[in-house]
């Protein structure tokens, strides 16, 4: 086993491979038990927990995390590219984060990530805690049925020659299908429609981003780098942004070329992402009941409480009072 996250785990993503050998690859990796060929148990120094698989239809394939982890670990998929196929990824935990190359990402708690095959990607799962994590992936052969015909209006998923990485927040509209898919029984979501259109749900939401994507503007593994340790630097203090100019001369960047490259990747302005990541803190204190709405407010730089309302208000277009009911319903 390795002793920390710079031993990586490599594991082979090729989208020809049939999903009980994709599953494997991961699986053996970690030391998990296989129960069957979609389903394994992990219960060794990695952590606790169950990664489990399902073929929701053809082209449309579904891998699950729910595991306790013990350590952290640093996993590097590899893809040769041989056939198209898109990734999307979806997660719920702040344990866990994904990106294009060796510097972990500073990350929303409940994000997507999507990437097509010409991505390799490295996943990080920075402490102990619980992962909740959903893998959608998607190949051609999707689009040629019924449910997909509106996927195949975008020119950018029969783009094979341009490497895609996305990053943004999952929305109030995809947490039912994404819970969905994460808590419904395997079995379940196989035996009727319901997994399969949860998940085509997701794409239908998801695949549309790239419509923002400039794909002629490939961007080089030194500048995502950069953009990650300038979200890195903005997120050290949540009760207030770092001044733009200060977050561009550490990474190297003209403000211009940061704000450009930034957006590319998140479809957001720095600030923005800085005002999702504050907020969803916010909201994550409240629901919890770790803290009061003003005192949760307070945490992420709000002295006044009427300024906090009105901000979270806009962002996610309900009080903070509500945020606890409205979750509930939401799940």
């Amino acid at each position: 086993m390795p002793k920390n996250t710079n031993e990586k785990l490599i594991f082979d993503a090729e989208p020809g491979l049939q999903l009980s050998i994709l599953l494997d690859n991961v699986c053996v990796k970690i030391g998990a038990t296989k129960c069957n060929d979609y389903s394994y148990t992990l219960d060794n120094d990695y952590g606790t927990g169950l990664i489990e698989a399902a073929v929701l239809a053809p082209g449309l394939d579904l891998l699950r995390w729910h595991t306790d982890l013990k350590k952290p670990f640093n996993f590097t998929r590899v893809s040769t590219a041989k056939e198209p196929l898109w990734t999307i990824l979806l997660t719920a935990t702040p344990e866990l984060s994904l990106a294009d190359n060796d510097i972990p990402q500073p990350h929303l708690t409940h994000s997507v990530y999507l990437y097509n095959h010409l991505i390799d990607t490295n996943f990080f799962g920075r402490d102990n805690g619980l992962i909740r994590m959903l893998i959608l992936r998607v190949r051609p052969v999707l689009f040629d049925t019924l449910p997909a015909q509106q996927l195949k209006k975008l020119p950018q998923l029969t783009d094979h020659e341009h490497p895609v990485f996305k990053a943004f927040p999952l929305t109030e509209n995809q947490l039912k299908p994404f819970h969905l898919l994460l808590d419904t029984p395997i079995e379940e979501l196989t035996s009727d429609w319901r997994g399969t259109i949860a998940a085509l749900s997701i794409c239908q939401q998801v695949f549309p981003q790239l419509s923002h994507t400039n794909v002629t503007g490939v961007m080089q593994s030194k500048d995502i780098e950069r953009i990650y340790q300038g979200t890195t630097l903005m997120l050290q203090d949540l009760t207030q942004p770092m001044p733009i100019d200060k977050v561009c001369r550490s990474v190297g960047l003209g403000r211009d070329k940061f704000r450009q490259l930034f957006h590319q990747i998140f479809d957001l302005t720095p600030y923005q992402y800085f005002q999702h990541h504050r907020l969803n803190k916010a909201k994550q204190l409240i629901i919890s009941g770790e803290t009061t709405v003003s005192e949760a407010g307070y945490r992420i730089g709000y002295s006044h409480l009427g300024h906090f309302s009105k901000a979270f208000k806009k962002h996610f277009g309900y009080l903070p009072k509500d945020c606890v009911r409205l979750s509930n319903q939401s799940i």
